[in-house]
């Protein structure tokens, strides 16, 4: 009847690349060698994965599957410590019951890995079955001892992409949080180690994941990423400042996570209403042979023409010509990005804000559409500016255009909005 029942149950039993293989008597350790019997056989299933790194406090959950359940005495936990120390650390009563899903006859053991083991510490956790013939089967669970998972914010934890300070963050504003996870840590043993030494061995990380909350509300996944190494890393999250926020305190929360464990860290923003562009000015640039060599160029922070003879540190922008085409560039560090003609409106231009600006320009340096040129200027383009490498942002207006034609002078007025 047994025999017939283990010919059903065998091929139902996977086992684990770790843990599957029956070693032989000789090289189990006394007193937990296996006897030679006429017991059925023993396996640790593959529903619950082993895997080879557990961290301090960890618990390790193991099935055991028997294909004659009710001849079983007892199952035993045997901890080895490199390869010498051993110590029964449980001993059960057999509690076998048929998982109709896994189609096995099992019962579920576990094993907390003692906070007392150093870091990259080889055990072995045998799993006794003892039958009460007095026969035993043995099946070994090897793994080092890793450390949890660990997350921390780099030296500047946060990039406000719209280039204002910490409290001048607005709805859809994006932040980018810069975290470190395992810290000087590896993710694989190396072929010469010394137990306890540095760097230290970690647990493989699963995913890093974020979230937001607004005040004392639920909190928000915002996203996920997948993981599949414990080595150290540094990574650069975007995150946006959620709608509905303002006037209250956004609280963003990054988790890295492992089997059973995990790490968080936290940073909190207070959102506040957009900084209004309150500043407006006009200006006039001129190019050609009857112009004014002092119209040519314009600093926009002055608001007012530059002097040809000054240094081109101040000149922020400048009038070009192809053929009859008119076109800005810049002579020092001022960069620009034309908005796409389904973004231009008057609305675009009078409702733009610094956070507004600052935000738009950033998605488009992400898209490396940057320029230091704008060609073929025509009346109410918008472009944003980035004025000399700083975080002062502007959005320009073209008003009107008057290209040159035989040799004439070629025109341009425009106006924009700057804090």
């Amino acid at each position: 009847m047994h025999k017939l029942y283990l010919l059903r149950l065998f091929p139902a039993l996977l086992l684990t690349a770790t843990v599957l293989t029956t070693s032989c008597d000789k090289e189990l350790e006394q007193p937990y060698s296996g006897i030679n019997d006429d017991n059925a056989q023993v396996t640790l299933t593959s529903f619950i994965p082993v895997v080879t790194k557990y961290a301090p406090g960890e618990l390790v959950r193991i099935e055991v599957a028997a294909a004659e359940p009710d001849q079983v005495q007892d199952i035993q936990l045997v901890q080895v410590v490199s390869k010498t120390d051993s110590t029964v650390v449980a001993t059960l009563a057999p509690n076998f019951t048929y998982n109709e899903a896994n189609r096995t006859t099992s019962q579920l053991v576990t094993y907390t890995v003692p906070s007392t083991l150093p870091n990259k510490q080889a055990v072995r956790l045998d799993v006794v079955v003892n039958f009460k013939n007095g026969g035993s089967r043995t099946r070994p669970v090897p793994f080092n001892v890793a450390r949890a998972p660990e997350i921390k914010f780099s030296a500047t934890p946060a990039t406000f992409r719209n280039g204002l300070t910490a409290t001048q963050q607005s709805e859809d504003d994006i932040i980018t949080y810069s975290v470190i996870l395992n810290e000087t840590g590896i993710t694989t043993l190396p072929a010469s180690f010394v137990v306890g030494s540095n760097p230290p061995l970690f647990k493989t990380l699963d995913s890093l994941s974020y979230f937001y909350t607004i005040g004392s509300g639920a909190e928000r996944r915002i996203g996920s990423v997948r993981l599949s190494s414990g080595a150290a890393a540094t990574r650069a999250v975007d995150v946006t400042v959620p709608r509905g926020a303002v006037g209250q305190q956004v609280t963003f929360r990054f988790v890295a996570y492992s089997l059973q464990q995990m790490a968080a860290v936290s940073s909190t923003v207070t959102a506040v209403a957009p900084a209004a562009l309150s500043q407006q000015r006009t200006g006039r640039l001129a190019f050609g042979p009857n112009a004014n060599p002092d119209s040519l160029s314009f600093n926009l922070r002055t608001g007012l023409n530059e002097l040809n003879a000054n240094p081109t540190t101040a000149k922020d922008i400048y009038l070009t010509l192809n053929g009859t085409a008119l076109g800005l560039a810049t002579a020092n560090t001022t960069q620009f990005f034309r908005l796409p003609a389904t973004e231009t409106s008057t609305q675009a231009f009078t409702s733009a804000t610094a956070n507004s600006v600052a935000r738009r320009y950033y998605q488009a340096q992400a898209a490396s559409l940057l320029t230091s040129t704008v060609a073929a200027l025509a009346a109410n383009d918008l472009i944003l500016v980035r004025l000399r490498g700083t975080n002062e942002y502007q959005i320009l207006r073209v008003l009107g255009t008057k290209p040159s034609t035989a040799g004439s002078t070629a025109r341009l007025r425009f106006d924009y909005r700057s804090l």
